[in-house]
Formats: structure tokens, C-alpha cells, sequence
């Protein structure tokens, strides 16, 4: 009887977990701004008991790690929601090399005290961190029974398996029932990969989900760093996930990146002040395991499509950098070249009484243009090569909203409101209508369950509209962006065809210099031609470089692209949160009689994960929230 009800207990725990895991996000409140007698980690947690603030620090931490987990580069984007439009924000960050990547507004900076002049905008930057992370992600690999190194393992055959572990080292010490506790901050760690099917057999997951396409493996792994240690049961009394470990059976191994995500608002859509008791969870285990086995599958289908989202979007940032650091060289060329050729057509004019020196000149002419002809090929090659992965990502930015639209259309036929299927072209109208429609039945009913149903759909009809705009936002900039490419490429190729004929003509123009006189005329004509020619280089270069500049600032718009399809994750959370209101309340009370300890516990782990909102700094203004998102190398031969 003592086992049932413990394992009653960690099941009821296991749906608080799940309830917090994915969700609508909310902001820890900074009123007090006190701080907990003792705090060991990588910053300061504050006090949650405070109103909203009118501007709030969205913060997302990219770490960039090596196949083991090592830190090798941590880049933190910040984003100040300006809601009451405020001219000056007055802020707080640790962060070295913080630039503005959205947007001209200036900012002034002392110490660790940062003011923008916002002028009533939402303000964007991003930053460098060297900070100790909350949690450190450790990636082991056994290759046939012996730990490798993962740089080992390119092309590597045999019995592999994959341990993700996440290190929790962010606590506060706190009073729990008269005796002084760690309560670590919980993170929920969620870790998704891609391996291809002719790599590796026989693939199976520990604290995790599979699927497989045929093509590909797709594997999302789930762990809660921190929460075991905080209730203090025995892994017998409740099973916590702490790790995910991934075997197969592998054939001349490769493996992309893997992306985890380590958020602490696992229990931040909880109510700690209804956690007073627990009766009759026993009856409900069916319902819970129903309800994570939806989450499992859900989450599982998204990691697919996020995965492999996110190896696209890496790609493309990489590229954007790169290519505006070569067009902005290629820019300064062209420019130079321009001022080149008018000082050539104005020397054209003096060559008939100085034909002498025209030799010379006309070697050096030579000279240049077969440089300009070899750098206008290698400019059309280039963006040749770009030209071919444009249908590529037009394909993958819209089998990604399809993907979206198939699981909204799930989701609406749940409501039984009768909405057509969702399309690229009529999403936002059907939206639109089945909100129209719930609203006018809120405006009817009597009922206030009826009121509140209307209500409930009404907001979810809005968030899921929202969530398809943002990521429509994103899929009209890949078109934009690859018609924009086609286009240069177009202009390159002409580019490098006036470069080579004005290569061949300035060679002819160093062996024809016996017939000085007689071809100072022509080439006075041809300098001048040359010239309008390098100034129509010069002003479509600096077009290109403009577009190219605007391409690597809107970077970070698709990566939050990417963010909101991933928060598109809490529309999984339906199922659960009805389950919590119908299972929390059943729990059977311990058998050793310390459930009231367990409660306390759970409660101060609610209150210390509200209390953790921000990473690189938080001024006392302000509320935020912050999420981290660790992607390690690729095993690639």
C-alpha cells in the first residue's frame, strides 16, 4: 500500500511538471527587488510579489557548444517590450560588444547601467557573455562499451549511445518547515536531434520520444534538472527524468547539431496557494498517463519539424554574415574602381598631345581589368551557388507552415466550430470569422460556463492567429529574400560578361599602342565609356551591399521566427491543464505522514523558479523572463 501511494504522489507531482513545462509565459514581479539570504549561482534572484512593470526584457541565450558540451561562445539576445511607449528605458546588462540589431536607436552606457533612447520603440540588442550558466550541459558518448571523444566518432561503426546530462548549479537557500534547504531553480530541458535512418538502426530513447519518417530519426529527449534534489524522494518514490540517453546501432557515423532548450518556467503557470492538500490521485493515474502520452507524441512531432527548422535557420545566419562581410570589401572595390576610371577619361582627353606615356598607362589599365574581370566571375559564381539553395529553403519555409496549418487544423476541428481547413491564403480570415463567431455566442449566452467557454476560445483563436502571422512574417521575407538573390545573381552574370570584354579590350589597347595617334580618339570614347560603366558598378555594388546589410539586420527577426514556432509548443498544454484541475486535487495523503514537508517543498520550488527571470541583468523596473538555447557541433566526417 506504502509503494501505490508513493507512486500516486509522483505521478500527481509528474502533472504539476507537466502543466509548468510548456505553457503561456509569464513574468516573475519585482516590487521588493530583496533577495534571498543566500544565493549561489550565475545571478541574482528576485522577489516576484510586485506589479508588472511597463517594460518587460524578453532574453534568449544562444551557447554554443563544442560535441561534449563545452561553452565555446555564449551570445544573449534581448528584446525591451516598450509597451507604454516610453522615450528613455532605462536598463541593466552585463553584456561586452552590445549592439542594437534592430533598429537606428543610440544608447549610453556606465559600468553595467545602460540607457537607450528609445523614442517609444521596442528596442532589440544582442551581446557577448562569459558568465557562468545556471545549467551545464554535459554530452557523453560509449562507443562498443569505452567513452570517445565526440570528434571520434565521424565514420565510427558499432554499438553507440548518447548520454545528455544537465548540471543544475543555481539555488537558493531557504526555509522549508523549521530546517534550511537548497532549492534549486527547476529547469525543464528539452533536446532534439536528427539522424539519418542509413546511419543508424535500431535507435532507442530513454526519457525521451521517436520518430521515424523512414528518412530520419527524430528525437526529442525531456529532463527536469534540479527537482529531484529540491522534493528529496528516493528515485523509488518518484521517477524525475534527469537525463536522456540515446542508443543505436550505427554505420559510418554522422549526426547534425543538437538543439536543447532549458527553460524555468516549468512551474510558473502553477498556483502554489491551492497546494494546501492531496486525496484520491489513485483514481487518476489512467487519465495521467493518457494526458503525457499526448505530450509526448505532440512534442515529439514538433521537435521534427523544429529541428530541422532550426539547422536551415544556422545555416542561413552564418551565410548572412559572411556575405556582408564580402559585399561590404566588394562595395569599397567597386567604389574605387569608379574614381579610377573618371580619372582615365579625364586623362583620355590630354593622351593626344602625350601619347608617349599611354604604353604604360595602358599596361596598367590592362592589369586592372583582368582583375576586375576575375573578381566579377568569382562574384557571379558565388551568387550562382546562392541561387541554387533558394528553392531548398522556399521549400522548407513552407513545408514548415503547412506543418503549422495541419496542427491548427487538428486543434480547430477539437472546437466543433465548423472553420474550414486553414491555408496559406485563407488562414487569417477563417481565424478571424471563427473569433467573430465565439465572441457573438459569448455576447448571447446566459450561462457564465457558457462565457467562459466563449472566452477561452476566443483567446486561443487569437494566440493561434498571432503565432501563424508571425511565422507568415517570416515565410514572406525567405520569398522576398530569394527573388532578391535571383536578381543579383542575374546582374553578376552581366557584370562579369562587361568585365571580360573590357579586359580583352584593354589588352588589345597595350599591344596596339604602335598606332598611338590615330587610336587617341577611340579610346578617349572608350574611357569614358568605361568610366560610366564603373559608376554603374559602383551604384549597383552599394545597392547590393545595402540589401545585403538589411539581410544580416533582419537575422535576428528570423530567430525569433524560430522562438515563436517553438513557443507554438503551448498549445499541447490543453490537455495537461485539464488534467491538473481534475488530478492535482486527488492525491492520497504519504504514508509516512511527511506529505505536508513534500508540499512545502513543491511550494518554495514554485517560488524560487517565479523568482528566476532574467540572466545577463535586470534593472529594478522592469519584469523579465529568459530561456537558453544550447546548440552543440555537428559529428560530420
Amino acid at each position: 500500500m506504502k509503494n501505490i501511494t508513493k507512486r500516486s504522489i509522483a505521478a500527481g507531482l509528474g502533472v504539476i511538471l507537466a502543466a509548468g513545462t510548456i505553457g503561456i509565459t509569464t513574468y516573475a514581479d519585482t516590487k521588493d527587488n530583496k533577495k534571498d539570504d543566500a544565493v549561489t549561482g550565475v545571478t541574482s534572484i528576485r522577489n516576484d510579489s510586485a506589479e508588472l512593470s511597463e517594460v518587460v526584457k524578453d532574453e534568449m541565450v544562444y551557447v554554443l557548444t563544442d560535441a561534449q558540451g563545452k561553452v565555446e561562445k555564449t551570445i544573449v539576445s534581448d528584446w525591451l517590450k516598450n509597451t507604454a511607449g516610453a522615450g528613455d528605458i532605462a536598463d541593466t546588462t552585463e553584456l561586452e560588444k552590445v549592439e542594437n540589431v534592430k533598429g537606428e536607436e543610440n544608447f549610453d552606457i556606465n559600468g553595467n547601467a545602460l540607457t537607450w533612447k528609445a523614442d517609444g520603440a521596442d528596442i532589440y540588442y544582442q551581446g557577448l557573455s562569459s558568465k557562468e550558466l545556471p545549467v551545464s550541459l554535459k554530452v557523453t558518448y560509449t562507443l562498443d562499451g569505452k567513452e570517445v571523444n565526440g570528434t571520434e566518432l565521424a565514420g565510427a561503426n558499432g554499438h553507440l549511445v548518447i548520454r545528455y546530462d544537465y548540471v543544475n548549479g543555481q539555488y537558493v537557500t531557504k526555509d522549508v518547515n523549521g530546517k534550511t534547504e537548497k532549492i534549486y531553480v527547476p529547469y525543464a530541458c528539452i533536446t532534439g536531434l536528427l539522424i539519418d535512418t542509413d546511419k543508424a538502426v535500431n535507435v532507442e530513447v530513454k526519457n525521451g520520444k521517436l520518430i521515424n519518417d523512414g528518412n530520419r530519426s527524430a528525437i526529442v529527449g525531456y529532463a527536469v534538472s534540479g527537482l529531484k534534489e529540491n522534493l528529496g524522494i528516493d528515485t523509488e518514490a518518484i521517477e524525475v527524468p534527469s537525463y536522456v540517453e540515446i542508443s543505436a546501432d550505427v554505420t559510418d557515423f554522422e549526426m547534425g547539431n543538437s538543439i536543447t532548450v532549458v527553460t524555468n518556467e516549468l512551474f510558473n503557470n502553477v498556483d502554489e496557494t491551492k497546494l494546501d492538500s492531496f486525496d484520491d490521485l489513485t483514481g487518476a493515474a489512467d487519465e495521467l498517463s493518457g494526458a503525457m502520452k499526448q505530450l509526448m507524441d505532440g512534442a515529439a512531432q514538433l521537435a521534427d519539424g523544429l529541428g530541422e527548422l532550426l539547422e536551415k535557420t544556422g545555416a542561413l545566419v552564418t551565410g548572412a554574415e559572411t556575405m556582408a562581410e564580402g559585399s561590404e570589401k566588394l562595395n569599397a572595390g567597386a567604389a574605387a574602381l569608379a574614381e579610377g576610371t573618371a580619372q582615365l577619361n579625364s586623362g583620355a582627353a590630354d593622351l593626344c598631345a602625350g601619347s608617349a606615356k599611354l604604353k604604360d598607362g595602358a599596361t596598367t589599365l590592362s592589369a586592372g581589368a583582368a582583375t576586375l574581370d576575375a573578381g566579377a566571375a568569382n562574384l557571379s559564381s558565388g551568387l550562382g551557388q546562392l541561387t541554387a539553395a533558394n528553392d531548398v529553403l522556399n521549400g522548407g519555409a513552407l513545408q514548415v507552415f503547412n506543418m503549422l496549418l495541419e496542427t491548427a487544423n487538428g486543434q480547430l476541428t477539437a472546437t466543433g466550430l465548423g472553420l474550414p481547413l486553414l491555408t496559406v491564403e485563407n488562414y487569417s480570415a477563417v481565424l478571424d470569422g471563427g473569433i467573430a463567431k465565439l465572441q457573438q455566442v459569448k455576447d448571447n449566452a446566459k450561462a457564465p460556463e457558457q462565457v467562459a467557454a466563449a472566452t477561452e476560445g476566443i483567446v486561443r483563436l487569437t494566440t493561434l492567429k498571432a503565432s501563424l502571422d508571425s511565422y507568415n512574417t517570416f515565410y514572406t521575407g525567405v520569398i522576398t529574400y530569394t527573388a532578391g538573390v535571383n536578381e543579383c545573381a542575374e546582374g553578376a552574370k552581366a557584370l562579369s560578361a562587361g568585365a571580360k570584354n573590357l579586359s580583352a579590350g584593354a589588352a588589345d589597347l597595350a599591344t596596339g599602342t604602335t598606332a598611338l595617334y590615330e587610336g587617341t580618339v577611340t579610346l578617349a570614347a572608350g574611357a569614358g565609356s568605361v568610366d560610366e560603366g564603373a559608376k554603374a558598378l559602383s551604384a549597383g555594388m552599394n545597392e547590393l551591399n545595402t540589401g545585403v546589410a538589411a539581410l544580416k539586420e533582419n537575422m535576428p527577426a528570423l530567430t525569433a521566427g524560430v522562438t515563436a514556432l517553438s513557443d507554438g509548443a503551448t498549445a499541447l498544454s490543453d490537455g495537461l491543464n485539464e488534467f491538473n484541475e481534475k488530478g492535482i486535487s486527488k492525491i492520497t495523503a504519504l504514508a509516512d505522514g511527511d506529505i505536508q514537508t513534500v508540499i512545502e517543498k513543491v511550494k518554495s520550488t514554485i517560488e524560487v523558479s517565479k523568482a528566476y527571470n532574467n540572466y545577463s541583468g535586470l534593472s529594478e523596473n522592469m519584469n523579465g523572463q529568459v530561456k537558453f538555447i544550447y546548440r552543440t557541433d555537428a559529428i560530420n566526417k
